[in-house]
């Protein structure tokens, strides 16, 4: 898990998941149950969207034990944001779930860099129409 938090730092997001999905499975093996919570059902707002490798993960038959708690749920609610590319949604998910986003030592160090990657990639929809920009404009 350490080497995965390592390589989040310098952004290898691939080898990130790929050591984070390898402690998952040692400490599932190791036996190490998760909390249930919910009677055993994620909550979802957009009825079980695929959310990439969040949702391949909450997918898995050993993730059965993980995927009800409010800690997963978050991660799983900021990757619904993240894949619709919904600035607002994620401004929503960062305040339901603070006090799960802001406990973990890790997470809180990389949501004001995907905040900005999130607004930067708003300006950039909002303006790539356009083959003349006027500041002014699309400031107001």
């Amino acid at each position: 898990m350490q080497s995965g938090i390592l390589h989040a730092k310098g952004k290898d997001y691939c080898t990130v998941y790929s050591y984070f999905f390898q402690a998952f499975e040692n400490l599932r093996a190791a036996g190490v149950k998760g909390p249930s919570a919910n009677g055993g059902k994620v909550q979802d707002k957009e009825g079980g969207r695929g959310d990439g490798d969040v949702n391949v993960l909450l997918t898995l038959k050993l993730a059965n034990t993980y995927a009800q708690t409010r800690d997963v749920q978050s991660m799983h609610a900021v990757a619904r944001a993240h894949r619709g590319r919904d600035l607002k949604e994620f401004g929503e998910v960062l305040r339901e779930h603070r006090n799960e986003l802001q406990s973990d030592p890790t997470i809180p160090t990389h949501l004001p860099e995907l905040y900005e990657a999130f607004l930067k990639g708003s300006i950039k929809r909002v303006l790539e129409s356009y083959s003349i920009v006027k500041i002014e404009y699309h400031a107001e």
